[in-house]
């Protein structure tokens, strides 16, 4: 009698079986409702960067082009986040209360890439786990994603490349 032959994807998920994507899932949840929760109060935090990302945004919106709040082009920074804060702008969303959003869901989704990642190249399931936490409960990676910056985007998408 021939044996059960498996493919790879019910080798990866066994169907049920396997509490660790649900797991991963659950801390990259955790992550992302970590970042909101700690932005509720006051908004993400700004510096400098966000003064410029804003700016930029408003103008864009304002149809007074690509230039930050000097009258100078906004050329220096790469332009996806500002776009992303001009385009939640055009549906009605306040830009820097966009940046809580999008950053929280960017380190989510980067949290959610490294377990996964983990989880293919690594034999524990266990250090897997281990590692997925330390990265969800990171201080300077919460911390980044906590501001109206640009670096949990970078994070998520380095990961990603």
């Amino acid at each position: 009698m021939k044996e059960w032959q498996h493919t790879p994807l019910e080798k990866t998920v066994r169907f049920g079986r396997d509490p660790y994507p649900l797991l991963i899932a659950f801390l990259a949840v955790l992550g992302t409702a970590h970042v909101l929760v700690r932005t509720a109060s006051y908004g993400a935090a700004v510096n400098a960067d966000t003064t410029l990302h804003l700016s930029t945004a408003l103008n864009f919106l304002a149809g007074e082009g690509w230039y930050d709040f000097t009258g100078s082009k906004a050329i220096e920074w790469p332009p996806l986040f500002t776009l992303l804060l001009a385009a939640f702008g055009w549906v009605g969303i306040e830009p820097l209360e966009a940046a809580r959003w999008i950053n929280a869901a960017a380190f989510g989704l980067t949290i959610l890439t490294a377990g996964g990642w983990l989880r293919s190249h690594l034999q524990s399931q266990g250090l897997t786990l281990a590692a997925t936490a330390i990265l969800a409960t990171a201080l300077p990676l919460t911390h980044f994603a906590a501001y109206c910056i640009t670096e949990p985007l970078f994070v998520l998408f380095a990961l990603l490349a």
